[in-house]
């Protein structure tokens, strides 16, 4: 049961992707509603298209199309991209790969039952027969979408992932410093909270942590009940805000870091807390030589993770999830990959060759971006099975870290000329620099991205830029 709908006063929106090279003997649905009223979007069977009952339960046809005309263009083996949108004044309509297929204006004058019944994917009208084929990001709403957002959807979603998106100008913006009152205290990590990304917290090396709440123009020392000054992660899970320390355990924060709590229980005493992953309502840390430990209570405890396929005592330094896998990236052994919340992990190295020291993780999609100590840029599309080097452009190959905006994914680099920020619209094919406005050859120490558009970089010397396009 995954929604419900009133057919006079709601509009309902429905897609989702199948691939399937067969018909069946049956009424098979890739979405149905059915209140003895209606019964959506049945794709193949004996009588393709759009079955409606009224309230004397008779059935009354939508549409429908020709099995011939279903085998051809429907049951190919091919991914291909539905959706069906219902509302009362307007009717029904149904697009294939981003194009109208199918419509009908006067759909409404059958569905005049006021009652709500369940939604369910993949089979027939009574739950009863399982579909040959296979689904995936089936989404169900009750918003009406244009025709433009259709398409932009297939567009986005469709092989290969060929992506649809006006990227913000960067490259004719330029850097500006910003004067903090921790100048010359190196930043060690950047976190953003609140619902429009309002907060920017800096975690340093010597002085604890600041937020401030105007993009970065003003800046408070938040550090009551930290033990530490010197912070190195930060993590979110709703409205908690994580700080993992250099010796001095982990803390956590509920009143948008107002005050500080010890979340240690389990944890190595005086650990470095390097890194943070978040999977749902689980949080990971990586530990300098001291593995992963991961919570599932909201850091009330932690329990390690070893013997479970991770190197002993390995030290791990990034974290990236992908909504289906977990990767952790160590400092000396590469990168390794969970797909059951941590229970074990799999190292995936294929095309890495000695490039194992990993300073940083990214995720776009499904897209895996590695960032190396002295190999740069490395990107994988199998769930880390195989890696490319997309370094084309970059100057540095010291990478501390990468973040994303959108598609557009900014590397932190130090070492070469010159170092600084360099950021990718294409998947790490071609990479631009991003520097002006700070000084020449700056290293980069950490990056965030502030409300979406906002990037702020802090340097190895203490410095803090903002750019906005």
């Amino acid at each position: 049961e995954l929604h419900t709908f009133n057919q006079v006063t709601d509009s309902v929106f429905m897609s989702g992707w199948l691939k399937t090279g067969q018909q069946a003997d049956n009424y098979l649905h890739m979405i149905f509603y059915q209140d003895n009223h209606i019964d959506p979007l049945t794709l193949f069977g004996t009588q393709p298209g759009w079955n409606i009952w009224d309230e004397n339960n008779i059935v009354r046809s939508f549409w429908g199309w020709p099995e011939s005309e279903w085998a051809s263009d429907f049951a190919d083996g091919n991914w291909h991209y539905y959706v069906f949108m219902y509302d009362y004044a307007g009717g029904g309509r149904v697009y294939r790969d981003g194009i109208l297929y199918k419509s009908d204006p006067s759909m409404h004058k059958y569905c005049n039952s006021s009652g709500t019944s369940a939604f369910g994917i993949g089979n027939d009208g009574n739950g009863n027969v399982a579909c040959p084929g296979t689904y995936d990001e089936v989404v169900l709403g009750k918003k009406i979408r244009s025709a433009d957002w259709i398409k932009l959807c297939f567009e986005n979603q469709k092989t290969n992932q060929t992506l649809v998106e006006k990227h913000l100008d960067y490259a004719a913006s330029q850097w500006e410093e910003i004067n903090t009152p921790f100048e010359w205290n190196v930043t060690n990590a950047f976190a953003v909270t609140g619902m429009n990304g309002s907060n920017l917290f800096a975690g340093t090396r010597y002085a604890g942590v600041y937020r401030s709440i105007d993009n970065g123009e003003n800046w408070t020392q938040v550090n009551s009940g930290l033990t530490s000054g010197d912070v190195r992660a930060f993590a979110v899970i709703g409205d908690r805000l994580f700080a993992g320390a250099q010796s001095g355990g982990v803390f956590v924060s509920t009143n948008n870091g107002a005050s500080w709590n010890t979340a240690s229980n389990g944890l190595p005493p005086y650990g470095s807390f390097r890194a943070f992953g978040v999977s749902g309502t689980s949080i990971f840390v990586g530990t300098y030589y001291n593995g992963i430990y991961r919570s599932t209570n909201s850091g009330a405890s932690w329990t390690a993770l070893d013997n479970n396929g991770l190197p002993v005592g390995c030290a791990v330094y990034a974290f990236a999830v992908d909504g289906v896998n977990i990767y952790a990236g160590t400092f000396g052994q590469g990168v390794y990959r969970s797909s059951d919340n941590g229970a074990n992990w799999t190292p995936v190295n294929t095309g890495l060759s000695y490039h194992l020291y990993i300073n940083s993780l990214a995720a776009i999609g499904r897209n895996i971006f590695v960032g190396t100590n002295s190999g740069g840029v490395f990107l994988s599309h199998d769930n880390g099975a195989n890696w490319i080097s997309v370094a084309n452009g970059m100057t540095s190959t010291y990478i501390n870290a990468l973040v994303t905006s959108g598609t557009t994914l900014f590397a932190a680099t130090d070492i070469g000329y010159p170092a600084g920020v360099f950021m990718t619209n294409d998947f790490g094919a071609n990479w631009s620099p991003l520097n002006t406005g700070m000084y020449n050859n700056t290293a980069i120490n950490a990056l965030a991205v502030m409300s979406g558009r906002n990037v702020f970089a802090s340097t190895t010397n203490g410095h803090i830029y903002r750019i906005s396009p």
